[in-house]
Order: structure tokens, then C-alpha cells, then sequence
């Protein structure tokens, strides 16, 4: 039989409000919250969730007054002057975002002893071909993640014809940002994502693109 999930107890202290109707929506606003906080819970895992709060505790702790050449960049872009509390909101939808973002990029991945088993490889290649730019590995929760579109066994190294060389072109950006550029259409490409056209055979086309381009 399944152990219940352990409950966590929260103490909220409400603002103080005056005008009349202010303090149901406080109420409603913070049920609300609560129910987003039980979302982030269910979704991320723990290292997820303590760089989501450090995100935020970042706004949190930021100072209200803007900095002279903040003030400066934001009225050239003309872009709005937000309080504490956008901010706040801004960051913590733009961190939710870009962790479903990562989930959903690295949901079909092996890890470095399943790659090498894959390969029929020792334990470390796996490890080196990352180091060498010859395959896509990113650190999640303390282990290396292969996307596992990267592989093909009629492939050269057992990997999509053409794949290291895109992957060396690419700048010099986050291994994520690679990620998803291979896994993106791409209007280079009539519309077809880059891994796709490395399997169509179009590694020369591709290799050219991500020099010329890199991650859109």
C-alpha cells in the first residue's frame, strides 16, 4: 500500500487591508498562489524547485530604486518601469517556463552508463565524445543526459551522420541552447528541424547553417 505524501503546513500572513471587497481578493489571490506552489511541486524535482527560489529570492531581495544606467537602457528601448512585484511575477513565469522548457527537451535521454552500453563503449567514452563536441550531454541532477535522438546505428560512432561536425560549428552557447536548436524548425530549412535534415542527409547543409546561424 502507497505511503501518503507527506503534507507541508504554510503560514501565511496576509496584508493589512482597509477598502472593503480588498480583503476577499486577498484571500482568493492567496488561495491561488497556493494551488501554483502545489503545480511547482508536482512538476519540478528538488534542485529544480531551489534554483526556481533562488530566482525569486533574487527579486525578493533586490532593491526598489532603479540604478542610473538601468533607468537609462529601460527609457532608450522604451520599455515600462515595473514594481517589485512584477518583477517578481515576471521572473518566477520566465523560470517556470524555461524549466518546462528543459523537461521537455530531456525527456527522452540516457544517461552516460546507458550510452555506453548503448555504444558498447567504456563508461568514460561517453564522458569524452561530450568533452571531444562529438555528442550532446547535459548535467541534470548530478548526471549527464543524452538526448537519444542523437543516435542512429547505421550512423558513423554510432551517432547521426554529420552530428559532431554541426555540433562543433554551433558558437560557442550553452549546451541546452544547442539542444534546442536541433530540435526546432528552422526556416533555413524549409521548416524542418536540423536533426531531421541531418537524417535526410543534408549534413553539409546543416553543418553550413549552424556556422553561419547558430541557435535561432
Amino acid at each position: 500500500m502507497a505511503q501518503p505524501a507527506e503534507q507541508l503546513t504554510f503560514t501565511v500572513y496576509p496584508r493589512k487591508v482597509v477598502k472593503r471587497g480588498t480583503a476577499e481578493r486577498q484571500r482568493q489571490a492567496i488561495r491561488r498562489t497556493a494551488e501554483v506552489f502545489q503545480e511547482l511541486f508536482d512538476r519540478f524535482d528538488p534542485d529544480e524547485l531551489a534554483e526556481i527560489a533562488e530566482g525569486i529570492e533574487e527579486v525578493v531581495l533586490a532593491s526598489d530604486e532603479e540604478s542610473d544606467r538601468a533607468h537609462f537602457v529601460r527609457e532608450f528601448a522604451g520599455a515600462p518601469a515595473y514594481s517589485r512585484e512584477e518583477r517578481l511575477a515576471l521572473r518566477f513565469k520566465t523560470l517556470s517556463h524555461a524549466f518546462t522548457v528543459r523537461k521537455g527537451l530531456l525527456k527522452d535521454s540516457l544517461t552516460a552508463p546507458e550510452v555506453a552500453t548503448l555504444l558498447g563503449v567504456s563508461r568514460q567514452t561517453p564522458h569524452d565524445r561530450v568533452e571531444s563536441g562529438s555528442l550532446l550531454g547535459v548535467l541534470d541532477r548530478g548526471a549527464l543526459r543524452f538526448p537519444i535522438w542523437q543516435f542512429d546505428a547505421n550512423g558513423p560512432d554510432g551517432v547521426v551522420a554529420g552530428l559532431p561536425e554541426t555540433i562543433r560549428a554551433l558558437p560557442a552557447v550553452p549546451t541546452m541552447a544547442k539542444i534546442n536548436w536541433f530540435v526546432r524548425p528552422n526556416s533555413y530549412l524549409e521548416g524542418h528541424r536540423p536533426i531531421d535534415a541531418l537524417r535526410g542527409g543534408e549534413a553539409e547543409r546543416v553543418r553550413d547553417i549552424a556556422r553561419g546561424t547558430g541557435p535561432e
